[in-house]
């Protein structure tokens, strides 16, 4: 169900992706200032790290309250914040794999390869829980398709997999939020539901469709009030046969 009367959910995960693209604004404000007058933007650093802990945290928090509760449009909400997450944190990543490429050509240089082999996977580890910052929408909203029997579980399992991935988490979530919008408007007829003894519904495969609802049949076939249907034809009336001694008695 769409929601948009509580618009306090947001403040997790819009912060979350503020917090993180006010790095690239702040190291852009840093880069073009005196080296030796950059203490503020050592602070506004602190602070920033601060406030994406504090987002990444709540949103955590926020994401299990709401499943657990089954609040009024958990999934709509999910959908959406998933999309902003992810969206919103290209220009963070792209950034990041300039760094990321870097360390890796710093990783070849003979004095300084030990300080690229060693920042590589810190910074793969930094960038991989920042990424799960957005997928925990796609991993929430992704189960509660499932627990509404809206997709399947293979499908479920899939989303979460591809959301542990760089690159293959957004693309996915682009393909989860135009799926799941369609599957809440539609949704999935549980097996069993709607067709006789339990039958295989026709949305699935081996499935069929009756051709009139279950339980009720149309006008044209339903079973006549009285059987049988017609009148049987009317048979002759019988005709006395005088008995032979009956002859006699009547001459005598």
């Amino acid at each position: 169900m769409e929601s948009t009367r509580h618009p306090l959910r947001w403040i997790a995960p819009i912060a979350y992706v503020a917090s993180l693209d006010g790095f690239l604004v702040l190291a852009g404000l840093a880069s073009t200032f005196d080296p030796d007058s950059t203490g503020m933007f050592d602070a506004g650093f602190a602070v920033l790290s601060f406030c994406v802990l504090a987002a990444f945290v709540a949103s955590v928090v926020q994401c299990i309250i709401l499943y657990a509760r089954k609040a009024d449009g958990h999934l709509a909400f999910s959908r959406r914040a998933m999309l902003l997450a992810k969206l919103g944190l290209i220009p963070f990543f792209c950034l990041g794999g300039l760094i990321m490429m870097f360390l890796l050509l710093l990783s070849l240089h003979p004095v300084l390869a030990v300080v690229g082999w060693v920042s590589v996977p810190i910074a793969l580890t930094v960038g991989w829980i920042t990424m799960m910052g957005g997928s925990l929408w796609a991993i929430a909203y992704a189960g509660g398709l499932r627990a509404e029997r809206r997709i399947s579980t293979g499908e479920c399992v899939a989303h979460i997999i591809l959301q542990l991935f760089f690159f293959a988490d957004v693309v996915d979530a682009i393909v989860l939020f135009v799926r799941g919008r369609k599957r809440e408007k539609g949704g999935m007829e549980p097996a069993g539901s709607g067709t006789p003894f339990g039958a295989t519904p026709p949305n699935q495969p081996g499935g069929f469709a009756p051709p009139y609802s279950p339980g009720a049949a149309p006008a044209a076939q339903a079973c006549p009030t009285s059987y049988p249907p017609t009148a049987p034809p009317a048979y002759p009336q019988a005709i006395s046969i005088p008995h032979p001694s009956d002859q006699t008695q009547n001459q005598r």
